[in-house]
């Protein structure tokens, strides 16, 4: 089956045996549509734990491998807070930006424009 020799989204080759599987199971179910692949996707993601979760989360723009790292993991957890809805996430992720200290807020300051102080 071609569909099984395609390469997985990065970071799904990281997961364990059993939970590879289930990921090749639905990536190569040919009666699925892209969108139904996706929310299948989405939803075996939600089940996985937060240590394994952290392998297939899409990686955060370039400019965030330059915060500290407590602050890259505050950033991880909360986009993997499942309790919280996009528009909580956002508020949240503000609250989390614009609580930086200033040099961390200066090396957002190229992608994300903070109000004045």
């Amino acid at each position: 089956n071609v569909v099984d020799q395609l390469p997985l989204p990065p970071g799904f080759d990281q997961l364990p045996e059993r939970e590879l599987k289930k990921a090749r199971a639905i990536f190569g179910d040919r009666n699925l549509s892209f969108r139904e692949k996706d929310r299948k996707v989405f939803e075996f993601v939600k089940t996985l734990s937060p240590h394994l979760r952290r392998f297939v989360r899409p990686p955060l723009p370039p400019v965030f491998a330059r915060l500290r790292s407590d602050t890259q993991s505050k950033i991880g957890d909360l986009l993997d807070d499942d309790s919280l809805d996009d528009s909580q996430r956002q508020k949240r992720f503000w609250e989390l930006a614009n609580g930086l200290a200033d040099d961390e807020k200066a090396t957002l300051g190229e992608v994300l424009k903070f109000a004045p102080a």
